[in-house]
């Protein structure tokens, strides 16, 4: 019986560190790097943020700022290049802001869509998420299965 329970302990401490573990080769697969290539699926929409002067709340005063976001299909990780360092990770990324759009966002869009671009993380007041995306293309999946 303890040979026994001593196995099944085994095996549950090696699940966990094969698929537990931070640092597992699953877990830098899928945490993409800041500056990085990638095509994202999600929804489009046009989001309205409040802008200067205090970016907090267009109800006391802030400008409006409508910006175009992908609210993504799949949550999304992102980290700093060259870090690999698990705790400075931007995890459950689920909508990016899209930069460099030149009206390449439908107004009424309400289907899927693929968004091609660059990575990178907020660095000013107008960066109203975490992590936007430098557009490159986006491709209407409307219709493809």
């Amino acid at each position: 019986m303890r040979a026994m329970l001593t196995t099944r302990c085994a095996a549950v401490m090696g699940a966990l560190l094969v698929c537990g573990s931070p640092a597992s080769t699953w877990a830098r697969k899928v945490c993409h790097e800041a500056h990085e290539q990638v095509s994202l699926t999600g929804r489009l929409a046009h989001q309205t943020f409040a802008g200067p002067p205090n970016y907090e709340s267009v109800r006391r005063g802030d400008a409006r700022e409508v910006m175009p976001v992908l609210h993504l299909t799949r949550a999304l990780c992102v980290r700093a290049p060259g870090v690999d360092d698990h705790r400075l990770r931007n995890r459950d990324i689920k909508t990016v802001q899209l930069l460099d759009t030149d009206d390449l966002v439908p107004s009424a869009a309400k289907h899927a869509y693929r968004v091609r671009g660059r990575l990178m993380f907020a660095e000013s007041g107008h960066h109203h998420v975490p992590v936007l995306l430098e557009v490159d293309r986006i491709e209407d999946l409307a219709g493809q299965h």
